[in-house]
């Protein structure tokens, strides 16, 4: 099919990049070191990820891994538990000198567990995005009045969400819609703070 489309694209078949993949990855990590090389200061994003290690220490090792450690001046999360933990726990508090608590059995467990690691991490900017998605979302029928009995606030959502539902799963419906009102309905998304297990940092 593509080369009817685009003849001069040559598209690799799925055996051939597997067995290129981790050639292709090596020479896109050296292109992106290149690049943060030469950047005086980096933010980063963080998102859920699965791993067998705590947030923190996946987030350090990674900014270790590109040589951006020192370079990182914020990271920005969801408002994930998992996120503010490990930026609470490691995070440098800005304004503040960050303040060891003293915790003698911890640093006993960390001490037997490896002496060198020190894991530190940039501040943490909560999405807000993410944020005013949640609030008007979840938050909103937290609102007095919002979530008890029939106020006009839930009629008229209720309706809203049922054009929203019908517009999203029927055809014939949307292009109704699309006929009656020259245009289609912007349909409202909710964000979860809980991803996919197989998302990565």
């Amino acid at each position: 099919m593509f080369v009817y489309l685009c003849p001069q694209l040559h598209l690799m078949s799925r055996r051939t990049l597997g067995r290129q993949r981790g050639e292709l990855m090596k020479q896109a990590k050296l292109q992106l070191d290149i690049l943060l090389q030469k950047q005086a200061w980096v933010g980063t994003t963080a998102d859920s990820c699965q791993a067998k290690k705590p947030l923190g220490e996946v987030i350090h090792a990674i900014h270790q891994e590109f040589g951006i450690a020192s370079k990182v001046v914020a990271t920005t999360t969801d408002n994930g538990a998992n996120h503010v933990a490990a930026f609470d726990a490691f995070g440098k508090q800005e304004g503040v000198v960050a303040q060891e608590l003293c915790d003698v059995q911890g640093q006993l467990a960390a001490e037997d567990i490896d002496t060198n690691l020190r894991i530190t991490l940039p501040p943490c900017r909560r999405c807000c995005v993410h944020s005013m998605n949640l609030m008007a979302t979840a938050d909103l029928s937290e609102v007095m009045g919002c979530s008890r009995g029939n106020t006009p606030w839930r009629k008229a959502f209720a309706n809203a969400q049922y054009l929203w539902n019908l517009q999203n799963r029927s055809p014939i419906a949307a292009n109704q819609i699309k006929a009656a009102i020259k245009r289609k309905l912007l349909t409202p998304a909710v964000v979860s703070s809980v991803r996919a297990p197989t998302s990565t940092v």
